[in-house]
């Protein structure tokens, strides 16, 4: 069985979670030697603890090259994307990856198979890569119980969201109304209390870095709550390593 390719930020994980990571999403079992991971994990650990504070001036977003303003303004017209962000303070511009933070614990996989395909020196190719366009539609096989009580919608995609709903009234009779969607597909930078973040896109942003790409073009988003910030999930760093006083 062939193994997969994890970078992770071990020196912001605590113990159990790093050895964790390394072994593969699971605790060690009674009496394995652990050695190996204990000692990359300390080493990072020591990495993360000789950092200076952070101490990042906030970043600037660069407008987009003339050549691609065009594509910039039909982007942010697009139904997707008008729909996923209504109401939100977003724009379109360039950003430095290395002044940019990261609250995902890990990637997975090569990420650098996919910027292979393209030629980063190609200024649309590369919009097209972070910014694509919007997916075909995609018929969904869904399912109504028995008893008519739950329904059931499937999909081998991982991304698959259920959106939120809202309740109208149609002749007197009310309806629960949802979207199902497979979430953003392009590189989002948001702002959030005074630091910038990778909100989605890190397996491309990653896989740029590798191969000395540092400027790219995004969907920029000033967040003005947690929700807009998007750091919330088990597979992020808590609050407190996130603003805290390293880098990530």
């Amino acid at each position: 069985m062939a193994h997969q390719e994890i970078r992770a930020l071990l020196g912001w994980m605590d113990r159990d979670e790093a050895i964790a990571t390394q072994l593969g999403a699971h605790l060690p079992s009674q009496g394995q030697d652990i050695t190996l991971q204990l000692e990359r994990w300390n080493a990072a650990r020591e990495q993360v603890q000789a950092r200076g504070e952070y101490n990042l001036s906030t970043p600037t977003l660069e407008s987009l090259p003339q050549e691609l303003q065009e594509r910039g303004q039909a982007f942010l017209r697009r139904p997707d994307v008008v729909g996923s962000f209504q109401g939100w303070d977003i724009s379109l511009g360039i950003a430095d990856l290395r002044k940019i933070l990261s609250f995902q614990k890990l990637v997975t996989g090569d990420a650098t198979e996919r910027v292979a395909e393209i030629d980063t020196r190609d200024t649309l190719a590369l919009f097209s890569f972070c910014l694509p366009d919007a997916a075909a539609a995609v018929e969904l096989p869904a399912t109504i119980d028995n008893d008519h009580k739950g329904f059931a919608v499937a999909s081998a995609n991982p991304n698959m969201r259920v959106n939120a709903g809202q309740v109208v009234h149609i002749n007197g009779q009310p309806f629960f109304g949802f979207s199902v969607g497979f979430g953003s597909t392009f590189v989002q930078v948001v702002e959030y209390q005074g630091r910038w973040f990778i909100r989605d896109g890190y397996h491309r942003c990653y896989g740029l870095l590798r191969v000395g790409v540092d400027k790219i073009p995004c969907l920029f988003i000033r967040a003005g709550d947690a929700q807009q910030f998007g750091g919330v999930s088990q597979s992020f760093f808590r609050g407190e390593i996130i603003f805290g006083p390293h880098r990530q």
